[in-house]
């Protein structure tokens, strides 16, 4: 029963319906891909011929492309993702290394020697205060500014303040790193605790001073709180306070002043306002008074504002008084010749200089200045007054003849008013 049931199998799956296949290469057929159809029926036999064919059927519709891909290229495939397995176990087991000495605390050299190349170090492994000023002191010795810098901002972040302070001060170089680190990120108020903790007061002052300087608009505030923190008790507390007048004074004056010196802005006010009345702020007299300022100072400044006004009596009733017996006096700190170098390059007139020039009691000086400055007219009066009659024939031989000493010298020789020496 089993046996005929198996026979009735076979027989079904090796009958068919469809006839067996007849390639017919007829050259009256037409080629493949024509319109004819393709003849079908139950008893009736299949004939494939080149017209008969209306497409080619794609391969990646029976075969999936990644299976073609397997197939051709699947023992290199195999290579390589063996390649990279052995790759990521050994990254895996370098990573496991790194996390594991990541929690391990290397030494202080090896640590100390890593920064120095730039290489990543993990200082909270340094817990211990004699671990940390084993950095510090191993840092200090190899000598590289940068990586002291690295472990001091380790320790200001890690330890107490006082601890902090009391190890800085065994360190100068440490310090002075620090220091200079705070200065380039302007952290003044740390910088001046750093100072007044290592006793230096007087640079704490300084760099409060300079800061307070360096914003125009906020200078004289921070000068003032400057002032009351840093300089109460020091030798240069009077000559800020000066500072902070004049700069007040300016502001008040006039603006553009600002932050110009003492002696620029009393010649200013020596200029424009010489005429004001004296309870005026703007008056010379009181900058002079509410800076401290010497009589020379404001002689200096006199001259320059004054003869800037082409003002000559101003200076002169300055610096020339009038003595009991109506002879004329020196009141002068400054040097004369510097007085009449002055005038002269400010365009004074010859009448104007020749009062200063006789003011200087040597002839001989006297006539050195004039022939310096070319003042012609000073020159022959000057040997004149000094009845040198021979100086003044060698003046005239060394003037061209046609010019105005030329003839001024001819003139003096050929009177008889001047009685020459002999």
């Amino acid at each position: 029963m089993q046996s005929h049931s198996l026979q009735d199998d076979e027989s079904h799956w090796n009958s068919s319906d469809i006839g067996s296949f007849a390639f017919d290469f007829d050259d009256s057929q037409e080629p493949i891909g024509s319109s004819s159809p393709i003849s079908s029926g139950p008893s009736a036999g299949v004939s494939f011929k080149r017209s008969e064919v209306e497409s080619e059927v794609p391969l990646t519709t029976l075969i999936s492309e990644k299976s073609i891909f397997l197939l051709i290229y699947g023992e290199s495939i195999d290579a390589e993702m063996s390649n990279n397995t052995k790759n990521i176990q050994e990254e895996v087991k370098y990573l496991r290394r790194q996390v594991k000495n990541r929690w391990q605390t290397p030494s202080v050299k090896t640590t100390i020697s890593r920064m120095l190349f730039h290489q990543p170090v993990s200082l909270e492994l340094f817990r211990s205060f004699t671990s940390k000023k084993a950095l510090l002191e191993e840092a200090i010795s190899v000598g590289d500014g940068e990586t002291v810098l690295s472990i001091v901002l380790y320790l200001s972040n890690s330890l107490k303040k006082s601890l902090f302070n009391q190890l800085l001060k065994k360190y100068p170089v440490a310090v002075n790193q620090y220091a200079s680190y705070l200065s380039t990120k302007m952290q003044i108020q740390e910088l001046s605790d750093l100072y007044i903790m290592l006793g230096r007061t007087k640079d704490a002052a300084i760099k409060n001073f300079q800061y307070a300087c360096l914003n125009s608009s906020q200078q004289i505030s921070r000068l003032k709180h400057c002032l009351s923190n840093h300089f109460s008790d020091s030798p240069d507390k009077h000559n800020l306070e000066n500072f902070i007048k004049l700069l007040e004074w300016q502001k008040t004056v006039n603006p553009d002043l600002f932050r110009k010196s003492a002696i620029e802005s009393l010649t200013y006010a020596c200029q424009h306002h010489w005429n004001d009345q004296k309870s005026i702020t703007s008056n010379p007299s009181h900058l002079v008074k509410e800076l401290g300022l010497t009589e020379k100072q404001l002689q200096w400044s006199t001259v320059k504002g004054r003869a800037a006004k082409k003002s000559w009596d101003d200076i002169e009733n300055l610096i020339i008084t009038k003595t009991w017996l109506g002879g004329k006096r020196v009141n002068a700190y400054l040097a004369i010749e510097d007085v009449i170098r002055k005038l002269h390059a400010a365009g004074a007139p010859s009448e104007v200089l020749l009062k200063y020039f006789n003011l200087l009691s040597d002839v001989d000086a006297r006539i050195r200045l004039a022939t310096s400055l070319q003042c012609d007219k000073i020159i022959i009066d000057s040997l004149t007054c000094h009845r040198d009659q021979q100086a003044l024939i060698h003046q005239k031989a060394q003037s061209p003849t046609h010019s105005k000493i030329y003839s001024q010298a001819d003139s003096v020789l050929r009177s008889f008013a001047t009685k020459w020496k002999g």
